[in-house]
């Protein structure tokens, strides 16, 4: 696994329309239809799509 980054703006959105707080997220690897994020104290991971609408 990569090691964890802080997200971008657009990766911010992403997860912000899921219903979660950015800055409690890390961002471990991304593709063209997927972002996965780690939480920044629990380590849950979760894989979110980038198409929501």
């Amino acid at each position: 696994m990569k090691q964890p980054k802080k997200p971008t703006a657009k990766q911010k959105k992403i997860i912000s329309e899921y219903r979660l707080q950015p800055k409690n997220w890390f961002v471990t690897s991304e593709d063209k239809e997927t972002l996965e994020i780690v939480h920044r104290h629990t380590d849950t991971k979760k894989i979110l799509k980038k198409n929501i609408t």
